[in-house]
């Protein structure tokens, strides 16, 4: 036999339980007062043997009764009051048991009723309305814990949410850029009877550059969606170790272009809670746009510094100075998606990243990285970060720069 939906509900369960506590409890109580009258009425016996006088014609007669007739009579009395009493006892009983039914529910119901307020929320909530919050009122107890902390992950998910989209927006604006410059100059070279060979290997070379970045955005692409997938693994490893390798890779190229790219790295190694090879992408994605923008002579430094509970990566530069709200909001132009991918990789290591001038001209763009996953301090304010990073001078001592190759 099948028992019906309702009895498999949480609500269900909590009030039985109600119940039979209540029952329980209110059914002992009851219980031993019944039998404590008992004891008390089996007790009483009737010392006088003559009753009161009663009239007989008109005479007082006084009435005496023997010992069998008084046992009988008190028999007769004790059964009277036992079953009036077991009668009573029975009837609250029953009364009681109907009403600890009643109170289980209410009591189950009013318990449950913050939960039904959780579960109409996140039934409402969709992909694009992640702003409902339950804000549940009430003592600090369990269930309002509980609505505080899944507002805490609405509130994550709204961000990730939002990133998501002006990730994808920035993508899609910065793929169509190099499409369309294939695309007009393909057309024009196409259309143009007097176009020499010269014209076309021109054409082939700026088609070859777009491809190559498009190139480039597709692998940053797979590799955040490799990452989203399959979720990033985080391990302890050493962050100027993976400055080092950046500054020895990046260190031919932009000799070429007339830029030194130099670290300055701690005395004594430093640990991280990380995923080293996103974390070389988002750093290699800032010194490669550092490298860009700088002008010949320039010098980039990339710093590693820790504070507290927090590790700070900055890539320093002498160019023209970014746009913050660029840097930190991902307005489309160029390098938007290299500053993208930094922004979904700092997110997936719950850290956070800053973009601010330098006083003396330049930009430092900067990671921090928590020491675990529940700081109890936030990171500093990015007014501090051109202090705390300190001069960018490439003769100060403690800065590695790679050998000439």
């Amino acid at each position: 036999m099948q028992l019906p939906p309702v009895t498999r509900s949480l609500r269900f369960r909590l009030s039985g339980l109600t119940s039979a506590l209540v029952f329980s409890v209110a059914g002992l109580a009851l219980a031993g007062i019944y039998f404590v009258t008992l004891r008390a009425v089996q007790s009483l016996t009737v010392t006088e043997r003559a009753l009161e006088p009663v009239l007989v014609d008109g005479e007082r007669v006084a009435i005496r009764l023997t010992q069998v007739e008084m046992r009988t009579i008190e028999s007769f009395f004790k059964e009277a009051v036992l079953n009036q009493l077991a009668i009573w006892t029975i009837a609250i009983m029953l009364a009681l048991f109907a009403l600890s039914l009643i109170v289980g529910w209410i009591v189950a119901s009013r318990s449950l009723r913050p939960i039904d307020e959780i579960t109409s929320v996140a039934r409402e909530i969709e992909a694009t309305d992640l702003d409902r919050r339950i804000a549940l009122d009430g003592p600090d107890d369990e269930l309002t814990r509980m609505a505080n902390t899944f507002d805490a992950m609405l509130d994550r998910l709204s961000g990730s949410f939002r990133s998501q989209q002006r990730f994808l927006a920035h993508t899609s604006h910065d793929l169509r850029t190099p499409l369309a410059v294939i695309r007009s100059n393909l057309e024009i070279i196409a259309h143009d009877p007097d176009a020499t060979i010269e014209d076309w290997r021109q054409t082939g070379e700026i088609v070859e550059r777009a491809a190559d970045r498009i190139s480039v955005m597709v692998d940053d692409l797979l590799a955040v969606a490799r990452r989203e997938l399959a979720g990033s693994t985080l391990t302890p490893i050493d962050p100027g170790a993976v400055v080092a390798e950046l500054v020895a890779d990046f260190g031919p190229t932009a000799r070429a272009g007339g830029v030194s790219v130099v670290g300055d790295l701690p005395s004594a190694p430093l640990t991280v809670a990380a995923d080293a090879n996103l974390l070389r992408r988002a750093i290699g994605n800032l010194v490669d746009n550092a490298v860009r923008e700088s002008p010949d002579g320039a010098a980039v430094r990339v710093v590693v510094r820790r504070q507290g509970e927090w590790t700070y990566l900055g890539v320093l530069d002498e160019g023209p100075g970014i746009d913050v709200e660029f840097a930190l909001n991902g307005d489309h132009g160029n390098g938007g998606m290299g500053l993208g991918i930094v922004r979904q990789i700092v997110a997936m290591h719950a850290g956070r990243f800053s973009a601010s001038i330098r006083p003396g001209g330049g930009s430092i763009l900067s990671i921090a990285l928590p020491e675990g996953p529940d700081p109890s301090t936030p990171p500093m304010s990015d007014d501090r970060l051109p202090e705390f990073y300190g001069s960018s001078d490439i003769d100060v001592p403690g800065l590695y720069e790679p050998p000439a190759r």
